[in-house]
């Protein structure tokens, strides 16, 4: 129906209003994006209005065919609200009342609450004034986390105990009851892990919230710990803990498979993170996708529409002091490298852009197989001792045949190696090249040009590759030769030889 004309509230008298199923579509432009809430109110609200802005006012209220929205682009989640009802009491220099919640297969929460807010008008809370609020919930957790981080988490569930107390007053409040959060587990598609039997058992004292423990298993392994958080003004101001564990599935995807095993204890607050401790990594294998890196623009390209960039705000100060550490079952096959691993790394950092390593990775076994070549690695190192992204390379790949060593050595860093050809007895480089693809000399087979050039281009630099294209093209008696691959497939290249002989 049309609303009355507005009139001026009056400065005292009585005040009694029914509320006959009033649509809650008014709350509407009070929620955040994506949520929304159905069904209507029923109640009444009865009071006296005072001078200066002054009221006493009680009222209570009962919810019916209500119902909490979540929509995402994944989806849609809808709770039913059964059996919601508040009694509540303002006047003095509190609000006061009790609330009770019951979510349709998902249990029931209830609440007590006193709030340091005088009623008069304007409102404003007493940021001194005394406060005391309860809060029991007993509620399953069926696919919430699932719609409001939808892509992040899948599969969510569990079930949450709550009993908390909050005193003290609306600036410095006191927290004291126990949380427990039990057969509890979700999916994570970005790591492809499932956490399963998961349980954290904490409680509030004061102003801080003791995790006595937490676990939860990944894969084969487990993982556990536990935390203490101190608030202030309701938010985190100081937070340390362990986490220990055993053969955690902490990635597990095509590309990427990792078990990780930490000793750690953490601290710190919202400005700073110390971590410090040791990883061991059991279990860890690389796998070459097969799909080609994205190609990026150059830093000259200006995205028209991008829109503005968000500044990025203070950088969180670290300590970061972990000592990593490879186990027994560490292999990448990738690149044309098929290798098992072992060594160890302290990686140590200040701020997120810089963190740093010092330690040792080998080659325990492996091979070099690519574009024609077969090569036993017999050397093959990182050496940290700097920017963790920029170990030295120390390697030494060689075929083997007969009384004859053919290969190539590789210092630098990942980014810009330099490979030099390597060979016993001393020998050409195009021979080398040859006893690299066939055991064998290089002869005037232009076949088998072709494919020496292709490894010259895979292993070494534009230069050393143009250069040994003309010691072939003077060898062979031709004045062009070039091999040109698609993706690197030898069966897929196209080779080039041409001979200049009259101008006709």
């Amino acid at each position: 129906s049309p609303m009355p004309p507005q009139r001026a509230l009056p400065e005292q008298g009585d005040i009694s209003v029914e509320l006959n199923h009033v649509d809650l579509a008014f709350l509407q432009s009070w929620l955040p994006e994506g949520f929304s809430i159905t069904g209507s109110i029923t109640g009444q609200v009865k009071g006296n209005l005072f001078p200066e802005g002054k009221f006493a006012l009680s009222g209570s209220t009962s919810l019916s065919h209500g119902s909490f929205i979540r929509e995402t682009t994944k989806g849609r989640l809808s709770a039913d609200l059964q059996n919601t009802a508040a009694s509540w009491n303002w006047s003095g220099d509190a609000l006061k009342g009790d609330a009770t919640v019951t979510l349709a297969g998902h249990g029931k929460a209830s609440a007590h609450f006193e709030l340091p807010v005088p009623a008069r008008i304007p409102f404003a809370f007493n940021q001194t004034g005394a406060m005391r609020i309860a809060i029991d919930a007993d509620v399953q957790e069926k696919g919430m986390l699932a719609s409001i981080f939808p892509g992040l988490v899948q599969e969510s569930h569990g079930g949450l105990e709550l009993s908390s107390r909050i005193g003290g007053t609306w600036k410095d409040p006191q927290f004291r009851g126990t949380v427990l959060l039990k057969d509890a587990g979700a999916y994570f598609p970005g790591a492809g892990i499932r956490l399963k039997d998961v349980l954290v058992r904490g409680r509030f004292e004061s102003d801080r919230l003791i995790i006595d423990t937490f676990s939860a298993k990944s894969g084969d392994g487990s993982i556990e710990g536990t935390a203490r958080i101190s608030l202030k003004n309701w938010d985190i101001a100081q937070y340390e803990g362990t986490i220990s564990g055993k053969s955690f599935r902490t990635v597990h995807i095509p590309e990427l498979q990792v078990e990780t095993s930490p000793q750690l204890k953490f601290e710190g607050s919202p400005e700073k993170l110390s971590v410090k401790g040791e990883i061991t990594i059991p279990q860890l294998f690389v796998y070459d996708s097969g799909a080609s890196a994205p190609v990026k623009p150059s830093s000259d390209v200006i995205i028209v529409d991008a829109g503005e960039q968000k500044k990025k705000g203070p950088l969180l100060a670290l300590d970061i002091q972990i000592h990593l550490v490879l186990g027994k079952t560490v292999f990448v096959k990738a690149e044309g490298i098929d290798a098992q691993l072992k060594g160890d790394v302290v990686l140590t950092a200040r701020n997120p852009d810089e963190i740093n390593g010092k330690g040792l990775i080998q080659v325990v076994k492996g091979d070099y197989r690519r574009y024609g070549v077969n090569l036993n690695i017999t050397r093959g190192r990182l050496i940290f001792n700097g920017l963790v992204t920029r170990p030295n390379l120390d390697v030494v790949a060689l075929r083997t045949s007969g009384d004859v060593k053919a290969g190539v050595t590789v210092s630098g860093t990942p980014q810009s190696p330099e490979v030099k050809l390597y060979s016993e007895p001393p020998m050409p480089d195009t021979d080398i090249l040859a006893y690299m693809v066939f055991g064998h000399p290089l002869g005037n087979d232009k076949e088998q040009s072709s494919a020496v050039l292709q490894a010259a281009g895979v292993l070494l630099s534009q230069g050393e590759s143009v250069a040994l294209q003309e010691k072939m093209k003077q060898s062979l008696g031709i004045d062009v030769l070039d091999v040109e691959s698609d993706g690197g497939d030898l069966s897929r290249s196209m080779l080039t030889v041409g001979k200049y002989l009259t101008p006709r």
